[in-house]
């Protein structure tokens, strides 16, 4: 290469003497070439900048490939028809498993709402019957007592009555029957006071019995509560884990190179190559369907000889000419240039980007160019 700038460069000192200056009485020589060098001319590649391989992350089976290896498509056209109704299948599934669990957390407040009532009205219930053993101031005991009262009055009415009967009886003013009547009534009478007194108690002990059943529900209905607040958290766990896989899955079929049953072109100009599957074949999740290479991001890829990059700039107008057909030209700039030089085949190199302006697109990737650099 550096033979052949070197040419061209002897070349033009000869024939184009506008494009150097003069000098008296002396001789051309390298240093005064490489100074009046208007031009880089080198060799460059046609790239994509943007290349994309389409993968298919969920079961599918390739229907059709209406496209051939190397075929140029627009945005929209069809890549490949796919069938993929058993995924479609596991999403349905797992909305209807989400629906399930949502219609149990609403039974599960319903029923964790009528617990929570109960629960109120047992605690009050509670608390009014602890009040009354308390206080004994149960109806029944109040009752009871009141009645236990007037027993003890009646009791002690009849031990008067007997004790003035006996003396009666010493004076001879009362007979032997009357005194056993007596007696007989404060027998009554007392036990109508012990059996009231049984009754208090009875009354005590099934108020008692009342209140351990009632802190025995209490309790019970402490443990349902929880369980349904238990039961209500992991629904909503297992919910939030359905909802995240419904997300990844519907992410794997949002792309925005999927269509209903189709993979498509999502880029305006591409050409599509490595297809990798035929009609009928299942689609392998981490074996790309395809490739594409976007014909909007072409750009030129060159190899600049180290002793000719100080003339070359990022914004040089760049002419391209295609091997191809060599009766084109294009035009572009330089974009980019390397920071870092490299050797190839002998010579030490540093890589050029060359946007290309206007590609009507007969550059295709991986052709070969002509370019010429302005120094200028």
């Amino acid at each position: 290469m550096r033979k052949i700038l070197g040419m061209i460069l002897v070349a033009a000192m000869l024939f184009m003497p506008g494009c150097s200056e003069k000098k008296e009485n002396s001789t051309p020589t390298s240093s005064d070439v490489v100074e009046r060098l208007t031009t880089v001319d080198t060799f460059g590649i046609v790239k994509a900048k943007d290349v994309k391989d389409i993968y298919v992350d969920f079961p599918a089976i390739i229907e059709d490939i209406p496209i051939k290896n190397g075929q140029t498509v627009n945005k929209g056209d069809v890549l490949s028809v796919i069938n993929y109704d058993e995924f479609k299948s596991q999403i349905n599934s797992t909305e209807v498993e989400i629906n399930s669990l949502r219609l149990e957390i609403e039974n599960n407040q319903l029923e964790m709402k009528n617990t929570q009532l109960t629960l109120e009205k047992l605690k009050k219930d509670l608390k009014e019957l602890q009040d009354y053993l308390k206080n004994n101031n149960h109806p029944d005991i109040k009752q009871l007592m009141s009645d236990l009262e007037n027993a003890k009055k009646i009791y002690e009415d009849s031990l008067e009555d007997l004790q003035t009967c006996e003396e009666l009886f010493k004076a001879g003013t009362a007979s032997k029957e009357e005194v056993e009547m007596h007696e007989r009534n404060v027998e009554k009478s007392k036990k109508s006071v012990k059996d009231i007194e049984t009754s208090i108690e009875k009354t005590k002990y099934n108020l008692q019995k009342e209140i351990e059943n009632l802190e025995l529900s209490i309790n019970q209905n402490n443990v349902k509560l929880d369980s349904y607040k238990n039961s209500k958290a992991i629904c909503e766990e297992k919910i939030k884990s359905l909802e995240e896989k419904i997300e990844l899955m519907n992410n794997k079929i949002s792309k925005s190179y999927i269509k209903d049953n189709t993979i498509i072109s999502d880029m305006e100009k591409a050409i599509v190559y490595d297809l990798n599957y035929v009609k009928g074949e299942s689609i392998n999740t981490t074996k790309k369907v395809l490739s594409m290479v976007d014909l909007d991001s072409m750009i030129i890829e060159a190899d600049v000889p180290e002793e000719f990059i100080k003339d070359v700039k990022v914004g040089s107008k760049v002419k391209i000419i295609p091997q191809a057909d060599k009766s084109k030209e294009y035009s572009g700039k330089v974009a980019y240039i390397s920071n870092t030089a490299k050797e190839k085949n002998g010579e030490t190199i540093v890589t050029v980007e060359i946007d290309i302006e206007e590609n009507d697109g007969f550059l295709k990737p991986n052709f070969n160019v002509n370019i010429e650099i302005s120094t200028e």
